[in-house]
């Protein structure tokens, strides 16, 4: 049996979130305003670019962008 890169980063998606995660459609919380520092809204921690394209990203692409929304939102409140 030959693993994928790809097959691999399922089987563990799969054994770290073993169910998948009940999102909301959007990260929006209707607090848009952009931090001009960072470059990022202060509602959702979305990059204008990830705002943008949103309505056009898969699943597997809005979890990359939820994941790195996380991480952002855990900077900010340091």
């Amino acid at each position: 049996m030959t693993v994928t890169k790809q097959s691999y980063r399922k089987t563990i998606l799969k054994v770290n979130n073993p169910q998948p995660l009940k999102r909301p459609e959007s990260p929006c919380i209707n607090l848009c305003t952009m931090d001009d520092q960072d470059r990022y809204c202060l509602g959702c921690h979305r990059t204008l670019d990830e705002i943008a394209s949103w309505s056009s990203l898969d699943q597997e692409e809005k979890e990359s962008v939820w994941v790195l929304l996380e991480e952002r939102s855990k900077l900010k409140t340091k």
